[in-house]
């Protein structure tokens, strides 16, 4: 019950994007919501209800991502990782290099970073996006 819920969440979803509402690209956003967390592709694939292949994933990712329903997250590894943008507040990660826990980070000093960049890159007019990770070691890894 609850994944159909997610389904017709993630179908509304798609089209107030204003993209069209493939069964795939309504799995990959459901699988997406239920997990509220950056997942890779593989993760992604292994979650969905049905079988999907990796083209029509990356392809459907792409799209996702294009329209902000979801974003692209880099968070060191050789692999993207994405997570659902609706419903959430602009947010980074903080990310543990040895066990790869994931901490959401609500602080963002995105503005003063801003202006700051602009006057040093005197070259550009404005900025259209930013993305900002922190990596170090957790609590337990460092007891360990």
């Amino acid at each position: 019950m609850i994944f159909f819920i997610l389904m017709k969440k993630a179908e509304d979803s798609l089209r107030e994007h204003g993209s069209k509402a493939t069964p795939g690209r309504i799995a990959i956003l459901s699988v997406l919501q239920k997990n509220r967390k950056p997942m890779s592709v593989a993760d992604i694939i292994s979650s969905l209800p049905q079988k999907l292949n990796q083209t029509t994933v990356y392809r459907a990712l792409e799209t996702l991502t294009q329209n902000g329903a979801i974003q692209r997250v880099d968070l060191g590894h050789t692999h993207a990782h994405y997570e659902i943008t609706e419903g959430t507040s602009h947010h980074h990660h903080i990310t543990c290099l040895k066990c790869n826990k994931i901490k959401d980070l609500a602080v963002c000093a995105y503005k003063t970073f801003a202006e700051k960049a602009l006057r040093e890159a005197s070259e550009f007019a404005e900025i259209k996006n930013h993305s900002f990770e922190i990596f170090g070691i957790c609590k337990n890894c460092v007891k360990k």
